[in-house]
């Protein structure tokens, strides 16, 4: 989650830890906490991973609200507009739809071999460029 809010929002400024959810192993728990990046605040709130696994991220924004899903499969992305059913709520949905997330390993192994084979550049959409192994 940490580096997904890092290539999405930028680098970190600071966490103020909550308090901590051992699940499988105890040297590595799950962390609650606050994550400050760029002036904004991100509250991570960790499941006990030995019930089920969970990996979603709600973004907040003054015009929209983005929701990543399903461990990263759907998006739904909801705009700001009058709601039709409740006077004064303003937040719509608009947009719900698949990633492309099941195709990342293939996409990455074919860019890969293309790349060994000289056939394209080497594909980095972290950093949004391409270029070279080093």
């Amino acid at each position: 989650m940490i580096d997904v809010l890092r290539m999405l929002i930028g680098e970190i400024v600071s966490v103020e830890k909550i308090s901590l959810v051992t699940d499988f192993y105890d040297y590595a728990p799950s962390i609650n906490a606050n994550v400050f990046l760029n002036g904004s605040r991100f509250s991570m709130m960790a499941v006990d991973c030995s019930y089920f696994t969970i990996f979603e991220l709600d973004l907040l924004f003054e015009r929209a609200r983005i929701r990543i899903l399903d461990s990263g499969f759907r998006i739904k992305i909801y705009n700001v507009a009058n709601d039709k059913m409740f006077a004064g709520y303003q937040l719509n949905k608009t947009e719900d739809y698949p990633t492309e997330l099941k195709k990342a390993l293939d996409n990455a192994l074919q860019n890969i071999s293309n790349f060994l084979n000289g056939k394209e550049k080497l594909q980095n959409p972290i950093h949004g460029d391409t270029g070279s192994l080093v």
